[in-house]
């Protein structure tokens, strides 16, 4: 990606950026070598973001946009 791509994205090189959309957190992983965009496939990416999800706090239009795009899967409310 070129610099003017990654700016479009609002991605960015500082270790105090947070994503707040799927397509910044994707690209992050990449950008950090976690993840090879070319050739992930939706179960690599959905493992990428998971150990991410692990290790950081999303902010809920993060989490909202990685549901969408089925990064991850829908909490599990409880009916009780």
């Amino acid at each position: 990606m070129s610099r003017f791509n990654d700016d479009m994205h609002g991605i960015s090189d500082s270790p105090d950026w947070r994503p707040y959309t799927s397509v910044q957190l994707i690209g992050k992983l990449d950008r950090i070598g976690k993840l090879d965009l070319q050739r992930s496939s939706l179960a690599d990416k959905r493992a990428a973001v998971a150990d991410w999800l692990a290790d950081n706090d999303a902010p809920p239009k993060l989490l909202a946009s990685l549901e969408a795009e089925r990064l991850i899967d829908p909490p599990n409310y409880s009916a009780a």
